[in-house]
């Protein structure tokens, strides 16, 4: 019985260095987790703005370009078509 109390006695007190280690280690890493964490957030954030600026900008030049063909196209119109849209957008 000695053999094995001894025994216990050790695997008890490496189990508890080893949880001892663990539980530092988790400790020191939780704000690194939480910085990582913080951090990718930041990133998908900005990620997500750029690429909604990002078509943003290329729809309003859509719609610039759009009202540039329009605007020379209506100059181009005669009264009676201009009279006619005139009325169909009201």
């Amino acid at each position: 019985m000695l053999l094995s109390d001894d025994a216990s006695k050790a695997i008890r007190a490496v189990l508890s260095d080893v949880e001892l280690n663990v539980l530092v280690s988790m400790q020191k890493s939780r704000w690194l987790n939480f910085l990582g964490c913080l951090a990718c957030g930041i990133l998908g954030g900005l990620l997500v703005w750029a690429s909604v600026a990002f078509t943003q900008y290329f729809q309003n030049q859509r719609y610039i370009e759009l009202g540039r063909a329009t605007a020379a196209k209506w100059d181009r119109l005669d009264a009676k078509a201009r009279a006619v849209i005139n009325a169909e957008t009201r």
